[in-house]
């Protein structure tokens, strides 16, 4: 069987439809429109992976619960302009194995990455307040990769300090693609 990507394409600035944000945040039965669409593909059988393509300026939290269980997200890549990760927003991801976390980032909420036991790299240029110890399932696990000279601040961050293997710098070359610039 090919391996087959969906590519959700939510950029548009809603001008035409005259609202003040952008029309994939229009509150539909207590979610967003975007989140609809988003788990109506993540139960697709045929789909094995979803790009979302967005205005990073148009994402500044993730939602409790928003990609809870989604079996489908393997690379994490945060736009920078993403402030909160809310309560078990990506909790269960079973396949996570990547995350960027971005400079912008202050707060990342209970659980939100609890059970994702794939998840073997974090890079992470921020230094947000962890909401508790249960956040991530990986600490004994999971690299941590922060910004040279860095390592002394995060351990002394709670929730941070926890994560056993912590590195500066990139693994092997890699870098999110909206970080234009190297540790």
């Amino acid at each position: 069987r090919k391996y087959t990507s969906a590519m959700l394409v939510a950029a548009g600035n809603s001008t035409r439809m005259g609202l003040p944000f952008s029309k994939q945040f229009i509150p539909l039965c207590g979610m967003y429109a975007i989140e609809h669409t988003i788990r109506a593909f993540q139960k697709c059988d045929k789909i094995d992976e979803i790009v979302i393509v967005a205005r990073s300026e148009d994402i500044e939290s993730i939602g409790a619960n928003a990609f809870q269980g989604s079996s489908k997200l393997t690379i994490l890549n945060l736009p920078p302009c993403l402030e909160v990760i809310g309560d078990n927003a990506f909790q269960n991801c079973s396949n996570l194995q990547k995350i960027w976390l971005p400079a912008s980032l202050t707060k990342i909420g209970s659980k939100a990455f609890a059970g994702c036991y794939n998840l073997t790299r974090i890079y992470t240029e921020s230094f947000a307040t962890i909401e508790d110890a249960d956040a991530f399932s990986t600490y004994g696990k999971a690299i941590l990769f922060v910004p040279t000279g860095a390592l002394a601040t995060i351990n002394e961050k709670a929730g941070w300090r926890d994560f056993t293997r912590k590195y500066e710098g990139y693994y092997e070359g890699e870098s999110p693609e909206s970080v234009e610039r190297s540790y």
